[in-house]
Parts: structure tokens; C-alpha cells; sequence
């Protein structure tokens, strides 16, 4: 294999980390977020997923993982990166999930309607940022559009991209621009 330029691009924004080979490798990664759950008052358990291989379940009170999803996604150039993704996406991923985790359980404890909340800040997003939420989260044509909650799905992943930026410094994307979304996460 000889890296492309395109390869090497995405290597310097965004570091590949191990190559994952097997899924004891996922294992050990999302082993390391159980901490963090526990002491959020969520668990992590290994079961179905939408398409991603990892999502939050507030039914479950857990971030649910696939291992097999995961590891397709990662060694199988599904994200157009013909050698994999690697761990660092995987954590990536763990990331986001806590996040949507941990972000239901503060609006819980203020008192607030969780679908109302997500759906009205969705309602308020501009049509260049709900453009790129859904080229990312496919949130016109996936789960969220599927049970109705394409506004709810607007607000929830555009509020994880937030926090993201916040804690981490950056998101992948590009849709946390200052406005009116943006104040009501703050």
C-alpha cells in the first residue's frame, strides 16, 4: 500500500492511532470509557446498533456498542479512507456517545424535556447547518427521520458537536458557528 495524498492529509488532522485488527482491540478501548459512565450513572453494553456501531439509549440507560459494526467501520475504509480509521476513531466515537449521555442526564436534572429541547433547538438551526448535520448524520434519511425526530436528531447532534468543540478544541465538522443554536447550548 502506498498512501495517498489524500491519506496523508487526513493522517495529519486527524491521527489514525493503532490500526485495529481485531475486536479484542475495541474491547479495550471502550473498556476505558466504563469509568466515566459509571460515575455519569450509565452503563456500556454491547448489543444492536443504528448504522455507526455505537449510540445512546436513554431506554437502556447505556451507551449500546457493536463491536462487529465498529470493527467493519474501522478496518473496511467505510469512512472513504481506504486504510481504515483506526482507534483514535473509535474514541472519537466513545466521545460522542458520552456526550449525548451526558447531556440528557443535565437536562434531567434541570427539569427540562429532553425531545422538546432538542427539537426546539433543531427547529432553530439555520439551513446551511442543518445542511451539514445531515451530510453527516444522514438525520434526513436515517433513524431520526425514520421515527419522525428529524428536528430532535438536528438538535442532539448539533448540540454533542458543541460540547465537543468545547471540551476537545475541535469537532470534525463544521456547523458550530456563532448564533442563535449555538447561545442556547451555552
Amino acid at each position: 500500500y502506498v498512501p495517498t495524498d489524500l491519506d496523508k492529509e487526513l493522517e495529519a488532522i486527524s491521527p489514525r492511532g493503532e490500526r485495529i485488527t481485531t475486536e479484542k482491540q475495541i474491547e479495550a478501548i471502550v473498556d476505558k470509557f466504563r469509568p466515566i459512565a459509571a460515575k455519569l450513572g450509565f452503563k456500556i453494553i454491547y448489543g444492536r446498533t443504528g448504522g455507526g456501531g455505537a449510540m445512546w439509549s436513554p431506554e437502556d440507560n447505556a451507551v449500546v456498542i457493536s463491536k462487529r459494526k465498529l470493527f467493519d467501520r474501522v478496518t473496511q475504509g467505510l469512512d472513504q479512507r481506504p486504510t481504515g480509521t483506526g482507534s483514535n476513531y473509535i474514541v472519537s466515537v466513545m466521545r460522542e456517545e458520552i456526550i449525548h449521555a451526558a447531556m440528557d442526564k443535565v437536562l434531567v436534572k434541570k427539569g427540562l424535556n429532553i425531545v422538546r429541547w432538542y427539537t426546539d433547538l433543531g427547529r432553530s438551526l439555520t439551513a446551511a447547518q442543518k445542511k451539514a448535520l445531515n451530510d453527516n448524520y444522514k438525520i434526513e434519511g436515517g433513524s431520526y427521520a425514520r421515527r419522525g425526530q428529524k428536528n430532535f436528531g438536528y438538535g442532539a447532534e448539533y448540540t454533542r458537536a458543541v460540547v465537543q468543540q468545547f471540551l476537545y478544541g475541535n469537532d470534525t465538522q463544521s456547523f458550530t458557528q456563532p448564533g442563535s443554536a449555538l447561545e442556547k447550548v451555552k
